[in-house]
């Protein structure tokens, strides 16, 4: 009899509870989404919105419109305001000035997050728990932790008062404008992401009482390029120093018991872990020292001048985004030691062609490889138990994978947009391996070991190609060539026939080619049906190759029969002319006689927002992911957010979150100085739903996380 007593009890409360939210919900003009505790109130005044319990109100959101300088309520409803919540103004980008009154005694997380328009904090002088300087920097009374540094402010110097200890989580974050900031005597702790997005710092030095760097403290810090860490450093948080792109320089107190540097890159103490490899580092190769037994988060992410690294053998594990964005790193030979590949650790590598996984290996993480489009073929060996999800998304030119039998699951996306992916190779066909293959419309063969059916060639000339052609079989030749070069007929061996690949340089701009097999009596015999030529032809350095021109398929006679743009197009069953998804290869296949053009002429760098949808609707704070995908980015290029025509951000990727407004996002390719566009995409318009339903869709969404709670 007591539990039905208690349920009804709840019942009544989640029946009181919702007509309550129905109430506040058709308000009008109403943008506060409930999302508080038993017991609380909520109530929206102005451009505020509360919560209230226990006869006091803490302000949860500040409406998305906002601007110019506000002043936060001292009470709402006959309470006094507390509290601010976390990420209460994380939208309010044109707010100028904030005013903090006396009763506030705590503020959230990531309160102003985003406020990239504030140039100001006053607090009331009579606050017990806040206080702000003449600079408009908000601190506790007491000093001695700075909170929130004004991310609009103009000035590019600022130095960090003496007796404070603390700088807080995202307390600098997005302040674009300093070029310095000088930290004082006596901090010591920098907390996760203090400084994230201070796009313009150049140099940092931490004075010998700080201890700890938090989480991501200096990440996208783009133009920093040198950093001394001092003797009291004990902790360096993961991403501390990410996307650093001009990072050349880095020293280390010779004092410092934790930490060490060499020749400008940061190890522990013991030279067992790589911390920090600088990424603006010019030199094209590095060999890791022996006895370093793991790369860490981020070490060598952006470094773009690498070519080539040595790993020692020892090494165990390569950290999370090791690799990240190593856009000219070639190859990689992973050491028999290595047991794990973190996350997204060769993610982007886009001109990685050959990857040697150790015979030990148990796990690749998610997105591993991702966008690796220059990679070929895969390997992967039987130690290897777990597939992270799109560990090899996005890799254009693979051809070739072997996978092991011993993998007894891969999400639909492992080799996803891998559009040349011919098929894959297992040992056994009582796989898993067979399973994907054939859910993903992929060829699947048995193969002994890891040898593969198909491997891709690297000739320097085409003389140098060479492969094998079995009547009736599946047969395919994948021609990689690695430079651009002009082409003279060369034959290949096959048990009936001779195959050949013969070009003529001067009947067209750069070469017209012809692949074709020939019986032993030098005539000319159509390419069996079962037999398909790949061709990869690299885009010049220069560029010089237009996209509407890039392929023109002509029969025998020479008369041209069809053209195709330079996109992953099929033609007729007998040739396809396409391109890589980086554009850094012309791809022709032909399966009977044909002859290709390609004309020269110009590309031009583009950007576009992936999955683009002009015009679209999303529900009350939901969380917008964007990505970019780029073609030809020039050296040094970044890709900017654009949110309502304001620069945001950086990277290929941005989030906005809990949106409570509607916006326009654009993704700009800019050049390395941030002043000329390069290329634009198209601008994409999100409506953010903030009508009577849709604020009731996003309350009973917040029901169904609380009601396990409710019913307890």
């Amino acid at each position: 009899m007591r539990t039905e007593i208690i349920r009804s009890s709840h019942t009544v409360r989640f029946t009181a509870l919702l007509l309550a939210a129905l109430l506040l919900l058709t308000g009008a003009g109403g943008f506060c989404t409930a999302r508080a505790e038993d017991d609380s109130d909520y109530v929206e005044d102005g451009l505020f919105c509360y919560e209230i319990a226990q006869g006091e109100a803490t302000l949860t959101e500040c409406d998305a419109a906002a601007e110019g300088e506000i002043t936060i309520p001292s009470s709402v409803s006959g309470c006094p305001v507390t509290g601010v919540g976390e990420e209460a103004f994380s939208s309010c980008s044109k707010l100028t000035g904030v005013t903090i009154p006396a009763g506030v005694t705590s503020i959230g997380a990531q309160a102003f997050y985003g406020c990239t328009g504030l140039t100001a904090f006053t607090v009331a002088a009579d606050s017990a728990a806040f206080a702000a300087d003449e600079n408009g920097v908000l601190y506790t009374k007491d000093k001695t932790a700075l909170l929130q540094y004004p991310a609009g402010h103009p000035r590019t110097a600022f130095t960090v008062p003496s007796g404070v200890t603390a700088v807080g989580a995202y307390a600098f974050a997005h302040a674009r404008k300093l070029q310095r900031v000088t930290l004082a005597a006596g901090v010591t702790q920098l907390d996760d992401y203090a400084f994230y997005y201070c796009a313009a710092l150049t140099a940092m030095t931490f004075p010998d009482s700080v201890t700890e760097i938090g989480l991501g403290a200096f990440e996208f810090c783009t133009k920093l390029s040198s950093l001394h860490v001092g003797s009291g450093v004990q902790t360096i948080g993961d991403s501390a120093f990410r996307a650093c792109k001009k990072l050349t320089e880095i020293t280390v107190d010779a004092n410092n018991g934790s930490f060490t540097a060499e020749d400008n890159v940061l190890y522990n103490k013991a030279k067992t872990a790589l911390v920090k490899y600088p990424a603006g580092a010019e030199r094209t190769s590095f060999t890791v020292p022996a006895g370093v037994t793991h790369i860490g988060a981020d070490a060598f992410a952006f470094a773009e001048s690498l070519q080539s690294v040595t790993l020692p053998e020892g090494l165990t594990e390569c950290g999370e985004s090791a690799f990240y964005y190593c856009t000219r790193l070639a190859a990689i030979n992973l050491p028999n030691s290595v047991t794990a590949i973190g996350g997204d650790a060769f993610r982007e590598c886009r001109a990685l062609h050959n990857v040697i996984l150790p015979d030990h290996l148990t796990s690749i993480g998610y997105y591993a490889f991702y966008g690796c489009a220059s990679l070929e073929q895969i390997l992967l060996p039987d130690s290897l138990t777990h597939l992270g999800y799109q560990a090899f998304y996005g890799c254009a030119s693979l051809a070739f994978a072997h996978v092991p039998a011993t993998i007894d699951y891969m999400d639909g996306d492992v080799f996803g947009a891998c559009p040349h992916l011919a098929y894959l190779c297992a040992a056994t066909g009582d796989c898993y391996a067979k399973t994907y293959a054939a859910e993903n419309g992929v060829p699947f063969h048995v193969c002994g070991g890891r040898h593969p059916l198909l491997a891709p060639h690297h000739p320097d000339s085409l003389t140098d190609v060479h492969a094998e052609y079995e009547p009736g079989a599946f047969n395919e030749t994948v021609l990689l060539l690695a430079e651009w070069i002009s082409f003279e007929e060369v034959a290949f061996d096959s048990p009936d026939y001779e195959t050949g690949l013969a070009c003529n340089p001067r009947e067209t701009l750069r070469g017209a080619c012809r692949i074709r097999l020939v019986d032993e009596g030098g005539r000319d015999v159509p390419l069996n049906a079962g037999h398909k030529v790949t061709l990869f032809l690299p885009v010049p350095e220069n560029g010089n190759v237009k996209k509407s021109r890039v392929c023109q398929i002509a029969g025998d006679a020479g008369k041209q029969m069809d053209s195709y743009r330079l996109r992953p197009k099929a033609g007729s069953a007998d040739r396809v002319c396409a391109a890589s998804e980086d554009e850094r290869y012309f791809i022709v296949e032909v399966e009977r006689s044909g002859v290709f053009i390609l004309v020269e002429e110009t590309i031009d760098p583009t950007v576009v927002i992936h999955n683009f949808v002009e015009y679209r609707k999303e529900g009350y704070k939901t969380t917008l992911h964007f990505s970019a995908e780029t073609t030809l980015p020039p050296d040094g290029s970044a890709v900017h957010w654009f949110l309502n025509e304001a620069d945001s951000g950086t990277g290929e990727s941005f989030t906005v979150r809990r949106a409570k407004a509607s916006y326009t996002v654009q993704a700009k390719l800019i050049d390395e100085d941030g002043t000329t566009v390069l290329a634009e995409s198209e601008v994409e318009h999100v409506t953010i739903q903030t009508g009577f339903w849709a604020r009731l869709l996003a309350f009973l969404r917040m029901l169904v996380f609380m009601l396990p709670n409710i019913t307890q």
